[in-house]
């Protein structure tokens, strides 16, 4: 089986000088942008766990800082808040987790994903649902954000699979 499709890769280099400078944006942000800002699968941006957290890390103004500043202050609560705890694949379960239905758990083609909200209420999980909730917050916040998912070819599991990292990209909009 070969499978082909179209995909946009970015080689990420931050230079925080230049980050740290950035101002939020005075025009409209690219079409195709606008969805990293919203909801979607796992990324359950406009529920109030996600808006509570951000009012609550931002003390109800999240736009009071340049938007550089604010991810990396967002990214340092989820840490606090959030304990990854259990594998990316649904084999890496704990049983009890796993019979569980309690807070509406949804598996996604046997990875371990419940989304952000789980993620926000339980404050415990995997690694790809730390991704989701970080990437909620930021669009909670106003920062367009994706969640992307991948694998560390570069390290090798006792199972002979390759471990499944996460990780969360964000947009800086310099105005012209």
């Amino acid at each position: 089986l070969s499978v082909q499709t179209s995909m946009q890769a970015f080689k990420t280099v931050i230079d925080e000088e230049r980050a740290f400078a950035v101002d939020w944006p005075k025009q409209e942000l690219p079409e195709a942008l606008n969805s990293s800002l919203g909801s979607q699968l796992y990324v359950e941006a406009d529920a109030p766990e996600i808006a509570r957290l951000v009012e609550v890390w931002t003390n109800g103004n999240a736009k009071r800082v340049k938007p550089y500043y604010l991810a990396k202050h967002l990214a340092s609560k989820v840490i606090e808040w959030y304990q990854p705890s259990e594998g990316p694949y649904l084999a890496d379960r704990d049983s009890d987790i796993f019979k569980s239905t309690a807070g509406g758990a949804a598996m996604t083609a046997g990875y371990n994903v419940r989304g952000a909200v789980w993620a926000a209420r339980e404050q415990r999980g995997s690694n790809l649902d730390m991704a989701n909730l970080l990437c909620a917050v930021y669009r909670a916040a106003g920062i367009p954000a994706r969640v992307v998912i991948g694998y560390d070819h570069e390290a090798q599991r006792e199972d002979n699979r390759p471990p499944v990292i996460a990780w969360v990209e964000f947009f800086l909009m310099v105005d012209q």
